[in-house]
C-alpha cells in the first residue's frame, strides 16, 4: 500500500473541528446578543471552575499521550493498540469531545457552549466510519479484534464504571458547593462598591468571597494588619505560602502598625507584592500588585461590615487587571485558574481568621 492510500494522520480531526469552531462562534454571538438568557447562573465560579480545571488537566494530558503514540504508529505502519489505545480506540477525539471541550464550556458558563461536545461527538459519530474503514482495510483481522474488545470513545462503557464516576462527580459537586456556601458573598456583596475598586475599575476577572465572624470587627482587625509570609502568614497553607512556618496563632504586636506601601509579603523573601494601598483600621484594608510601571496588576480588598453589635462580615474581593499572565501563562489561561488557586486558598484564609478570631476569649 502506498503513502496516498493510507490514513491521514489528521483524520476526521479537521472536520470535527471546523465543525465545532463555527458552532462556537455561533454560540458566541448568542451569547453576546442574549447575554442574561444564556449564562449559567444555577452554580457559583467557585463550583464550576475547580470542575473545569480537572476536565482540562484530564483531558490535555490524555491528549498530549495519545498523539505522541499516534505519531510513532503512523509513521511505522502499525495499528496503535498499547497505552491508552488499550483504554479506547480514539483517545485523541476523546480527549477533546469528553474532556477538553466540556472544560472549555464550562469555564464560559454559556448555554450555548455547552452544547458545543454535543455538536463535536455528532460530527464524530457521522464520520468515524471512514476512518474505520481505512484501518479495517489496512490492519485487517488484527483492527477487527481491537475494535471488538476497546471501546470507542469513552471507556468502560459496557460496565458500572460509568455510574461510579458520576456518582463520585456527585459527591465531589456537593462537597464543593457545601465548601463554598463557608465563604460565599450574597449577590449584593458582589454588587457593591468596595474599598479598592477604583484601582483597576475595569478588571478581566473578580472574586468575591465573605464570612461572618462571631466577633466585632475591632477583633477581627489585627488578625488582617498582621498578614504576610514572615509576619504572621496568611492563615491558609502554610507550606505554599510560608515557608512551611505555621501561621501565627496569637497576636503580634511587633506587626500591628502599618501604612501606605507597607509590604505583606506574598511568599518567603518577595519584598514588592503585596503592598497596602489604602485601609481604614477596623473598617477596610486594599492590598495590590503593582508592575514596575506603576500599573495595578491585582487588587486584594478585606473590608468589614458590623451587621450586629458582636459580629463582623469579612468580605474579600480580588481583582486582575488586563495582562495579567503570572509565570507567563496566556491571559486565557492565567484567568480562570487563577480564579480557582485563589478559592482554594482564600477559603482556608477566611476560615482560618474566623478561627482565631472567635477562639480568643
Amino acid at each position: 500500500m502506498n503513502r496516498k492510500d493510507r490514513l491521514s494522520r489528521w483524520g476526521i480531526g479537521p472536520r470535527i473541528a471546523l465543525v465545532t469552531l463555527a458552532f462556537a462562534a455561533l454560540a458566541g454571538g448568542v451569547d453576546d446578543r442574549w447575554p442574561e438568557l444564556s449564562r449559567v447562573r444555577f452554580l457559583p465560579y467557585e463550583v464550576i471552575a475547580p470542575l473545569a480545571g480537572a476536565l482540562l488537566v484530564i483531558g490535555v494530558s490524555m491528549l498530549v499521550g495519545a498523539a505522541r503514540s499516534a505519531m510513532k504508529a503512523y509513521n511505522r505502519d502499525q495499528l496503535a493498540t498499547s497505552g491508552i489505545f488499550a483504554v479506547v480506540r480514539h483517545p485523541i477525539y476523546s480527549a477533546w469531545i469528553v474532556w477538553i471541550l466540556p472544560g472549555l464550556a464550562l469555564l464560559s458558563r454559556s448555554w450555548p457552549m455547552l452544547l458545543t461536545p454535543l455538536v463535536a461527538y455528532a460530527v464524530f459519530k457521522l464520520s468515524i466510519h471512514r476512518e474505520d474503514e481505512c484501518l479495517l482495510q489496512r490492519f485487517g483481522q488484527a483492527y477487527l479484534d481491537y475494535r471488538g474488545s476497546v471501546r470507542e470513545l469513552i471507556p468502560f462503557a459496557h460496565k458500572k464504571v460509568p455510574l461510579l464516576l458520576v456518582g463520585i462527580l456527585v459527591v465531589l459537586t456537593a462537597l464543593v458547593i457545601y465548601a463554598t456556601r463557608q465563604v460565599r458573598a450574597t449577590p449584593d456583596e458582589k454588587a457593591t462598591t468596595l474599598a479598592g475598586d477604583e484601582l483597576i475599575p475595569q478588571p478581566i476577572g473578580a472574586v468575591n468571597h465573605a464570612i461572618t465572624i462571631h466577633r466585632p470587627p475591632r477583633d477581627v482587625w489585627p488578625w488582617l494588619v498582621q498578614m504576610g509570609s514572615g509576619r504572621a502568614g496568611w492563615y491558609a497553607y502554610d507550606f505554599i505560602d510560608n515557608g512551611g512556618h505555621r501561621s501565627a496563632e496569637r497576636i503580634l504586636p511587633a506587626y500591628q502598625n502599618i501604612h501606605v506601601g507597607s509590604v505583606f509579603p506574598a511568599l518567603p523573601g518577595v519584598t514588592d507584592v503585596f503592598l497596602v494601598m489604602q485601609f481604614e483600621p477596623e473598617h477596610s484594608l486594599v492590598l495590590s500588585w503593582r508592575l514596575p510601571s506603576g500599573k495595578y496588576q491585582t487588587s486584594w480588598a478585606f473590608v468589614l461590615e458590623q451587621p450586629q453589635p458582636d459580629q463582623t462580615r469579612l468580605i474579600v474581593r480580588g481583582r486582575v487587571a488586563p495582562g495579567y499572565r503570572p509565570y507567563g501563562l496566556p491571559q486565557w489561561l492565567a484567568v480562570p485558574t487563577g480564579a480557582m488557586a485563589h478559592f482554594i486558598m482564600q477559603r482556608k484564609q477566611l476560615l482560618g481568621i474566623a478561627q482565631r478570631a472567635e477562639s480568643r476569649p
